[in-house]
């Protein structure tokens, strides 16, 4: 993740002055002007810049988690309705065959 990996390297050349991970990270937001922004969603530091990333994700996958099983079970249960290809209304009676003798 790019939060782990940020340096503070800037693309003039020269570098934020920060721990490498989201101390960066949330040092690059400031630096750009995004200061107040993040401050109004309760990040003040890496840290809680960290906290509420992984927050984020969370939240965002099990959502996707929730909707995949949702779709797959009313998908089951809607096939299980359907008539399946091949099928008869009528059972088929079992075939018999003649005993053999040796």
């Amino acid at each position: 993740m790019f939060l782990y990996g940020d340096s503070g390297a800037l693309p003039d050349g020269t570098a934020l002055s920060c721990q490498i991970g989201p101390d960066c990270t949330y040092a690059r937001y400031v630096a750009s002007g995004q200061a107040e922004e993040l401050a109004a969603l309760g990040i003040s530091d890496g840290k809680s810049l960290e906290a509420a990333a992984w927050r984020e994700l969370t939240a965002t996958g099990l959502g996707l988690f929730a909707l995949t099983m949702g779709g797959a079970l009313i998908g089951g249960f809607g096939r299980s309705l359907a008539t399946q290809p091949g099928d008869d209304a009528k059972p088929r009676p079992l075939e018999t065959t003649p005993e053999r003798t040796v």
